[in-house]
């Protein structure tokens, strides 16, 4: 927006912004949501139709932010968030995404881009189960190799052999290439009334990194073994101005959204984040997601990522909690 003797006048790509969002509304209804207005946040939810129908819903939250320049310029910066959904499948729609801005460019395109989202989930089968199916194969395989003798206490054999506090890198194999894997820092075991609970995390730049990653922690055969490996990780890519994000629960129903909430409310890009549990036999309740994020917040700390971001956090937090003064 311009000032010109003293009235406000609107740049060209925030009259189109605007006429967009009247179309968009107009289409989707309720389902097109504002996130935040001054920052021109928006977001919808798109699900695979042939299976909402029958109550096993697959969903995918399509979220942008509008910049000033778009569309004369630059596209919307979008996130895609299917925690049930394959890095290749985010991968293969974020590509067609930038295809169709680019084949657009000075265009709308968020109509397209929606609808070209709501294309490719009805295009997937409707009974393959998508989520990190590698990972959890070899999950799997090295959990059937480890003996009952091999089974220990929660609480106690389990912390002596998880791997220590610091960082490691090896090369794993990924499709028949050996991969570097980051750096991986581990966190300090936590016990609560028998179930133990360690973070891990690793800087990474791309979806094939985290892939490393999480084969390189399955390698242990303790995390391997584990009752719940939960991951979320974040990554922008400058160069397309997009977001990846992608969080799995891996059987803890809700964990793996609240880490990657963790991660965004932090503002912590280009790392993954897993939280290992180890049950002990006892429910905690909502405890359980507690110790989760302070596991993860604390390893975030401790290496750097927050950096004055935590201690704003809390504030905000607990801003609207203090007691109001009697006048």
């Amino acid at each position: 927006m311009t000032w010109i003797g003293g009235c406000a006048i609107m740049s060209n790509d925030k009259i189109q912004q605007e006429e967009e969002l009247v179309v968009l509304t107009s289409i989707y209804g309720e389902e097109w949501q504002t996130v935040d207005r001054d920052s021109h946040i928006y977001k919808i939810d798109i699900y695979q139709e042939h299976v909402r129908q029958i109550g096993n819903l697959r969903q995918l939250t399509f979220q942008v932010i509008l910049p000033s320049d778009y569309p004369s310029s630059s596209p919307p910066v979008c996130e895609l968030h299917a925690p049930w959904m394959a890095d290749e499948e985010i991968a293969i729609i974020t590509s067609r995404l930038e295809a169709i801005f680019r084949d657009n460019v000075g265009e709308l395109v968020l109509y397209q881009w929606i609808e070209c989202i709501r294309d490719h989930l009805n295009s997937l089968p409707e009974d393959t189960d998508l989520s990190l199916a590698e990972s959890s194969g070899e999950k799997e395989q090295l959990k059937s190799e480890i003996s009952a003798d091999d089974d220990v206490d929660a609480d106690l054999s389990i912390a002596l052999e998880l791997p220590v506090s610091g960082a490691m890198s090896k090369a794993v194999v990924d499709d028949g290439e050996l991969v570097e894997c980051p750096q991986i820092a581990h966190g300090e075991p936590l016990t609560d009334r028998r179930s133990t609970f360690q973070a891990h995390i690793a800087p990474v730049t791309s979806q094939l990194e985290v892939r490393s990653v999480m084969k390189c922690l399955l390698e242990n055969r303790k995390i391997a073994n584990a009752t719940h490996n939960v991951m979320a990780y974040r990554i922008y890519d400058g160069g397309k101005n997009v977001w990846y994000q992608h969080c799995s629960d891996d059987g803890e129903s809700a964990a793996g959204g609240r880490l990657l909430h963790l991660l965004q409310i932090l503002k912590v890009q280009g790392v993954v984040v897993v939280v290992t549990r180890w049950y002990g036999g006892i429910h905690l309740g909502p405890d359980r997601f507690k110790h989760y994020s302070n596991c993860a917040r604390d390893l975030l700390q401790s290496n750097g990522y927050l950096q004055g971001k935590s201690e704003d956090t809390r504030k905000s937090a607990h801003k609207s909690q203090k007691p109001k003064k009697r006048k």
